[in-house]
């Protein structure tokens, strides 16, 4: 699904981006562009930075039911 309209950029690209280092709004911007235009999907890219860093991933959870 494309994320910003002004740079024609996708979550999938995004969300490597940052499982590539980008951790910051900025360097988001600096590895693909999105966030640089009219700063419509700025909301987007700070959840998909949360969302991506979280602790609780799947394979974490699964973890975490098997041990208790």
């Amino acid at each position: 699904m494309i994320i910003c309209l002004c740079e024609a950029v996708n979550d999938r690209r995004i969300r490597q981006e940052i499982r590539h280092g980008a951790d910051s709004i900025q360097r988001i911007r600096r590895a693909c562009g999105a966030g640089g235009g009219c700063g419509q999907c700025v909301c987007d890219l700070k959840t998909m930075l949360r969302e991506e860093n979280t602790d609780e991933t799947p394979v974490s959870m699964v973890q975490k039911v098997q041990a208790g």
